[in-house]
C-alpha cells in the first residue's frame, strides 16, 4: 500500500506542476511574476537521493533545477519543496522510454541518474532534461517517447510512474 501511495503522491506532484507551469502561479509571494515554468527534478545520483524528491520553479527559465541538493526554500532558490520518500521505499531506477522496443522496464542502456521534468505556460507538455550516470546532460536517442520513474518496496514490490512528452503521466 505505501509504495502505491508514494506512486500517486508522484503523480498528483507532477499534475500540479502541470497546472502552475502552464497557469499563473505567482514564483513568490509579491514578486507579480507568473509566467515561470514550474517542475519535479528526480536524482538517484550520490547517497540518500534516492529517497527524495523536488518540487522547484525555475527561476532562470533553462528548464532544470539548479536550486540547493538540500532543498532549503528561500526566495532566490529553485527549491519549492522536497519530499522524503519512507517506509523503506526508493528510486530504484530512472529511464527512458522509447517508441521502438520499450519493455516497460529500465536497464537495456536506457538508465539514467537524474531526470527533470518542467511544464511552461501554453501546453501540458513537459521539458525533460536527462542526465547520465555521471551526472552531465545526455542527449536522448530521437525515438524517445518519455521518462519512466521506478519505484521500489523494501519487499521488492515495483510500481512505476511514467511521464509522456505528450503531457500524459500514469502510474503503473
Amino acid at each position: 500500500l505505501a509504495i502505491s501511495n508514494l506512486a500517486d503522491d508522484i503523480s498528483i506532484s507532477l499534475f500540479q506542476a502541470q497546472a502552475y507551469g502552464m497557469g499563473a502561479k505567482e514564483s513568490s509571494p509579491g514578486s507579480n511574476i507568473f509566467h515561470r515554468p514550474y517542475g519535479l527534478t528526480f536524482n538517484i545520483l550520490g547517497s540518500d537521493n534516492e529517497l527524495v524528491y523536488i518540487f522547484y520553479v525555475d527561476r532562470d527559465f533553462n528548464y532544470k533545477y539548479d536550486g540547493d541538493p538540500f532543498c532549503k526554500p528561500s526566495p532566490n532558490d529553485e527549491c519549492v519543496s522536497i519530499t522524503n520518500i519512507s517506509r523503506g521505499n526508493y528510486i530504484d531506477d530512472i529511464c527512458l522510454i522509447q517508441a521502438s522496443g520499450d519493455d516497460g522496464q529500465c536497464g537495456s542502456g536506457r538508465s539514467l541518474g537524474r531526470i527533470d521534468i518542467s511544464f511552461t505556460r501554453t501546453t501540458v507538455e513537459p521539458i525533460l532534461r536527462f542526465f547520465g550516470q555521471g551526472g552531465g546532460s545526455y542527449g536522448a536517442p530521437g525515438d524517445t517517447v518519455g521518462a519512466r520513474i521506478m519505484l521500489r518496496s523494501p519487499g521488492g514490490v515495483t510500481k512505476t510512474v511514467e511521464v509522456y512528452t505528450n503531457g500524459q503521466i500514469t502510474v503503473k
